[in-house]
This record gives C-alpha cells, sequence and structure tokens, in this order.
C-alpha cells in the first residue's frame, strides 16, 4: 500500500472503500449514490 495511504485517517480508509464498492454497485443509480450521500 502507497504510504500516502498508510497516513490517512482509518476511518476515512474504511470510507472510501465502501464508497468505491457502493459506487461500483450502483454505477447506474448515481441519484441515488448522491441523495444517500448527502
Amino acid at each position: 500500500m502507497p504510504s500516502r495511504l498508510q497516513r490517512i485517517d482509518p476511518r476515512q480508509a474504511n470510507f472510501l472503500k465502501q464508497d468505491r464498492h457502493f459506487r461500483a454497485l450502483h454505477a447506474s443509480q448515481p441519484a441515488t449514490f448522491t441523495k444517500d450521500r448527502g
């Protein structure tokens, strides 16, 4: 893992992983993703 990613807060890193996974699952529903995130 790149060292710059290791400096990210663990909660932030976990959120980024979930964010990518969620977007991958709902790529066809960007409106839903935006609503859930906001």
